[in-house]
Order: C-alpha cells, then structure tokens, then sequence
C-alpha cells in the first residue's frame, strides 16, 4: 500500500451549476472558484479513509463515474478532468517515485480523465 495525502478527482471549467453537475455525476461535488473566463471549478474527494492507496479500489471508483465523466467531457460541460493523486516527500536525499498500475491508466484514460501525481514536502514523525 501506498500512503497518500489526498485523491481528488478535479473538474475544470465547468459551465453547469453545481446541482445540474452533482445530478449528472450521481454523488456530491465540492465547489471551486470562478476563473477569469467565468467558468467554474468542482471537485470530489476520493481519498481512503486509511489514507493509503488501494488500487483496485481507485479503479472501481473511477470506473464507477467514468461514464458520466466522459459524457461530461463530450458534451463540453466540463474542460478538463483530472484525477490527482497525492503523495507525501519526505526528504530530498530519498527517491520517491509511483508505478500507476496499467489498469487505472487504461480506465482513466477511456473516461477522458488525466491522471496527475502531486508530491507534498512533508518532514518525518522523527524530526
């Protein structure tokens, strides 16, 4: 397992109200601020209640919204869609890296959802 400072699935450029955006995703969306062209921002926290990645889980859940995602998408009611997931650094004399699993990429991608990874400058319990 893989710890993680949060999963997010973010939604730019949103052109819909976030009642119309949460009927057509089937579940709740957090709402973001207007961008200067006034198009909004939405987001849906999908992170573990253990705060680790589960990926078989990860990919249930965007498997779950993909569809809707990608009508979203199709239908330019959303610009971009980005699954980002957050990972904590600890220390600049360690490597951190992730393997995405093959299976999340191809999920992801077939929905029209980008996938980023996020690194969090974070010190150890030790320090």
């Amino acid at each position: 397992m893989i710890e993680t400072m949060g999963v997010i699935l973010r939604f730019h450029g949103v052109s819909i109200s976030q009642a119309s955006l949460e009927k057509r995703l089937g579940c709740p969306a957090g709402w973001g601020r207007e961008s200067p062209n006034g198009l909004l921002s939405a987001q849906i926290d999908i992170t573990p209640e253990d705060d680790c990645i589960h990926w078989e889980n990860l990919v249930l859940s965007i498997q779950t919204l993909g569809e809707s995602v990608k009508v979203l998408v199709e239908d330019n009611v959303v610009s971009m869609v980005e699954l980002d997931i957050g990972l904590p650094f600890y220390d600049s004399s360690m490597g951190s890296w992730i393997r995405i699993p093959a299976e999340l990429c191809e999920v992801a991608g077939r929905n029209r959802i980008a996938v980023t990874i996020t690194y969090y400058l974070t010190t150890t319990d030790t320090e």
